[in-house]
């Protein structure tokens, strides 16, 4: 793989704002690195992607409410013919919580046969400024263009590209690729980008039944059990092992109930709050005979 670059200057990460993000899109993940799809990522079911949908999950952390996580999902109005989708993801901090002030944005234009990202633009607020990372895939040219720059004024650019690339994946194409493979049973390991770096997340869908319960509504559900690794946390963010396990509701919309990241101090946990998708609810776990 070549690496083009134009500038070498770098922005600094917004930390708090990548840890929320990325409790979300691990919890939510699985994996155990057996087989890797660098040239064919795998077909999913494209019934996940739901126009309209919007899903709201709380952060936590041992007594503490980390933040909110809001995903919505509508058709990318400029490629109706080819199906695919604008997902937006919303991270925000607790207000209440004096130690930690974030407010991300995220967008990814999704295809869905395969589910992978044409695009991908980040906006993170870093004190009074603005970092915007943005990935771009070429398919002709087999090569993703990164760029990275810091608003107002466009300061600290920084500009690569990177050649010899079938597929690439962030944390909103992750949490639908897994949504589409949630039901077949497989293991993959999946080339994600993580701050200008390709990195493996390696994902296991066991097809194991489980019973979850959520604050938002009583009953017992019927859900898919995932668990796994995520290699770009070893490196990139201090104090997550990158061990993680989430479960799916068991139905074609495999929407994520409930998930667990394992941290240095304890184990932070996601649960969904909200939600709107047509007249979709939670499923009810089947009562034995």
């Amino acid at each position: 793989m070549l690496i083009h670059v134009r500038s070498v200057d770098t922005v600094s990460s917004n930390c708090p704002a990548r840890l929320l993000l990325s409790v979300f899109t691990l919890c939510f993940l699985s994996g155990a690195v057996q087989v890797s799809f660098a040239q064919s990522p795998p077909k999913g079911s494209s019934a996940v992607f739901y126009p309209g949908e919007r899903l709201q999950y709380k952060v936590s952390w041992l007594l503490f409410r980390l933040g909110t996580i809001v995903v919505t999902t509508e058709r990318a109005s400029s490629s109706s013919t080819r199906g695919e989708y604008r997902v937006r993801v919303r991270v925000d901090s607790n207000p209440a919580l004096f130690f930690v002030s974030v407010h991300s944005e995220y967008e990814s234009i999704l295809s869905t046969s395969p589910v992978r990202p044409t695009s991908f633009t980040a906006r993170e607020l870093s004190g009074s400024d603005t970092v915007v990372t943005r990935y771009t895939m070429n398919d002709s040219l087999r090569q993703v263009h990164m760029v990275q720059w810091r608003d107002p004024g466009r300061l600290n650019y920084k500009e690569q590209i990177l050649d010899s690339v079938d597929a690439f994946y962030e944390g909103s194409s992750l949490f639908f690729l897994a949504r589409s493979l949630v039901h077949s049973a497989r293991t993959v390991s999946v080339p994600t980008l993580v701050e200008f770096e390709f990195f493996k997340t390696d994902i296991t869908f066991t097809n194991v039944v489980s019973a979850v319960s959520i604050d938002a509504q009583d009953g017992d559900f019927d859900t898919k059990e995932l668990y796994g690794f995520a290699h770009f946390v070893e490196s990139s963010l201090a104090g997550l092992s990158g061990e993680f396990r989430g479960w799916f509701s068991n139905d074609e919309a495999a929407i994520p109930l409930q998930a667990e990241l394992n941290l240095s101090l304890g184990t932070a946990d996601i649960e969904l709050e909200q939600w709107s998708r047509g007249s979709w609810s939670p499923p009810l776990l089947p009562e034995e005979k």
